[in-house]
């Protein structure tokens, strides 16, 4: 991944998490850590969704 593509994610992750501060969540180590994935592109913003909802039991139907 490009170090351009790596800054787009973590501005992306940033303003995210401003977003979330105002609303009052703060997410926890575990969370942030899934996000510091996504920025190095480990993880795409898909298994973030996936992770998240495992995370708070969402139950998500697999479409075929």
């Amino acid at each position: 991944m490009t170090d351009f593509r790596m800054q787009e994610r973590r501005r992306a992750v940033t303003q995210t998490l401003a977003s979330w501060a105002l609303e009052g969540f703060e997410p926890d180590a575990e969370y942030l850590a899934l996000l510091e994935k996504y920025v190095s592109g480990e993880l795409t913003l898909a298994e973030i969704g996936i992770n998240t909802d495992i995370k708070f039991g969402v139950h998500t139907r697999v479409q075929r």
